[in-house]
């Protein structure tokens, strides 16, 4: 058992190296959840936010990023470990099924399952279900065999903890709950079979008030996959069957796409568990508890859209390790009286090792290097941050382009770095902060930034990398501004005119570009408007013959400007196709994004309706 742990462990850790550029959304929004609840301690059963997630996980994670930082490290070995103690658990439960012997095949079948291997190296709450599922039927299955109070209690309370782990788990967990109900019946498991339900429902029970006092929150994500449509349902079934040895999840992030979850080595251990499995087990109905744990775990997968879904159905590599280990002692047992005898476990073995040779090979060599991985696990950004940061001090600012500032991954980064990092989208506007800056840019979105922004912000090139692409710019602090303030908001804000058109035709839009200046701290996130009016203007009675709406900065809104940045933007005023020739103003203002109050100008231009006119523009007949 301690080699199968060792053999589990290394498969799943081998990787962590490579895997330090790879931590998607999903990923960073639980780490940036659990950093919240170590610096915020309290119970919590569900996290309303990224669509709603039983919260488990997420305390689970507290204590690795406490000792090892924010940084993909801490959450891989997290769940690494969270997979090789399935292993340990697997074991125990395969031996609870038949006997010690399986357990240990069943353990050293999934160490090397391409499936739970992929899984274990993914930092989402799904990875918990197996291991507290193992442990909950295992309690469960030991306490109807030797009617043992602590055996009722474990297995109330590690079935309860399932509703923490994944909404893929509640099918798991009613049945947990009708197995204890049936054994209610016999007069010798009646008071043990009440006890473990008794915890059970204590366990879940904040989850269970949670559940019904918003079941919105609670049941949102599985409305937003559920798939009941008679066509679609026989069309996920057959993706299904498919999957096992023909075409698995395409999905980048949970499989290598396409791979089946059976290679040729570890089929026929299957084959030879399903043929055997009901008469070496303890109790011939074990067989019939084993198939509904497996429909049970695939049916959240067969009920949602984009079968086979590898997350939504983890729970299936349990009873599939259980089938392979049972095939595996089977063959032993087979063997061992032949003149093979002295050779018999070395059949399995090789199985299992040619098995572990290609899950090796597939996650290490060909996942790891799938270039799908730069957009689905953001290798492209992360690469680029870390290449950032052997450039910059702790005082350099570094901007990710294009990311909100909000987005999970900017907000990871920030906070597991001295740096200040922030989200920038230089399709729509660039910064130069006082002290100048890094932007790490990614040009398959973003296009030439020297080209677009080189006249009004000093950018220089530092490096740039073609796999994963990712390009690292310069920023140099702001220059004096050769255009003059063109309106002060609010005693807050500055503007210049820096590129305004003289001519345009009606129905074609133009292009503005204005230069912000913060004066002091931002408090709100400000909107700016740009209006063509003519005489009389659209507050005296006049037309409105064009009107853009725009968030200032959008991925970097006002409230994280500083004092002394240059924020330049590009702003575009559609103008109406029945716009007669002639001479109009172009109108700008800003106004409060929450209350649509416009903020106030300051000086001789200021007047009644908050705008200032930034020029005049004829439109030619």
């Amino acid at each position: 058992m301690v080699g199968v742990l060792l053999a589990g462990a290394w498969l799943r850790w081998t990787a962590f190296r490579p895997m330090q550029t790879l931590l998607m959304y999903d990923e960073a929004f639980n780490a940036l959840d659990a950093i919240d609840l170590l610096h915020n301690p309290r119970l919590t059963p569900f996290l309303l936010a990224n669509g709603g997630r039983e919260s488990g996980w997420h305390y689970v994670l507290t204590p690795f990023i406490a000792a090892f930082g924010m940084q993909p490290f801490a959450l891989r070995f997290a769940a690494t470990l969270i997979g090789v103690l399935t292993l340990a658990a697997v074991y125990r439960l395969g031996t609870e099924l038949v006997n010690r012997q399986t357990g240990l095949w069943s353990a050293a079948a999934l160490a090397v399952l391409y499936w739970h291997v992929h899984l274990s190296h993914i930092a989402l709450r799904a990875i918990t279900m197996p291991l507290l599922g193992a442990l909950a039927f295992t309690a469960i299955l030991n306490a109807y065999r030797t009617n043992q109070r602590s055996a009722w209690w474990l297995g109330g309370l590690w079935l309860g903890l399932l509703a923490y782990t994944y909404f893929a788990a509640r099918v798991w967990l009613v049945y947990g709950f009708v197995l204890l109900l049936i054994w209610l019946w016999p007069r010798r498991l009646r008071r043990g079979a009440l006890q473990a339900l008794l915890v059970a429902v204590v366990v879940t029970l904040p989850q269970a008030v949670f559940i019904l006092s918003r079941p919105d929150a609670a049941f949102g994500r599985i409305g937003a996959v559920a798939v009941f449509d008679r066509t679609a349902l026989w069309q996920q079934t057959v993706a299904w069957l498919n999957a096992w040895i023909g075409q698995g999840d395409a999905t980048a992030t949970l499989n290598l796409p396409g791979r089946p979850i059976l290679d040729g080595a570890l089929l026929i251990l299957v084959v030879v568990g399903i043929i055997a499995f009901t008469f070496v087990a303890r109790r011939r109905w074990y067989a019939l508890w084993l198939l509904g744990l497996a429909v049970t775990a695939v049916m959240p997968s067969l009920f949602s859209d984009f079968a086979p879904h590898f997350l939504r159905a983890v729970g299936l590599v349990v009873p599939l390790a259980i089938v392979a280990g049972t095939g595996a002692a089977v063959l032993v047992m087979v063997l061992r009286p032949t003149r093979m005898g002295q050779f018999a476990s070395i059949v399995p073995l090789l199985l299992l090792i040619i098995t572990g040779a290609g899950t090796y090979r597939d996650f290490n060599q060909n996942w790891l290097n799938l270039a799908e991985l730069d957009s689905a696990m953001e290798r492209q950004v992360n690469a680029g941050v870390a290449a950032a940061l052997t450039a910059a001090d702790v005082d350099t600012q570094l901007f990710l382009s294009p990311f909100a500032t909000d987005h999970p991954l900017v907000r990871f980064h920030d906070a597991a770095q001295p740096q200040r990092i922030t989200g920038l989208d230089s399709r729509h506007c660039m910064v130069a902060p006082a002290t100048g800056a890094l932007m790490v840019q990614l040009p398959q979105y973003d296009g030439d930034v020297a080209a677009r922004w080189g006249d009004s912000a000093e950018l220089k090139w530092v490096t740039s990398s073609a796999q994963p692409a990712y390009a690292i710019w310069q920023i140099a602090p702001p220059v004096p501004s050769v255009a003059p303030v063109t309106a002060t908001f609010g005693d807050v804000i500055e503007l210049r005119a820096v590129a305004i058109p003289d001519q345009a035709q009606p129905g074609a839009p133009v292009a503005l570009r204005l230069q912000f200046t913060p004066l002091q701290p931002v408090q709100h996130d400000y909107s700016l408007f740009v209006h063509l009016q003519g005489e009389p203007s659209p507050y005296e009675g006049g037309v409105l013959w064009g009107q853009g709406d725009t968030l200032l900065c959008p991925p970097y809104p006002t409230t994280q400007w500083a004092v002394g940045d240059e924020i330049f933007q590009d702003v575009t005023l559609p103008i109406s196709a029945e716009t007669p020739a002639g001479t109009y103003e172009i109108a700008v203002g800003l106004y409060d994004v929450a209350t649509g109050n416009r903020l106030p100008i300051t000086g001789t231009v200021a007047n009644p309706w908050h705008y200032v006119t930034l020029g005049e523009m004829e439109i030619a007949p």
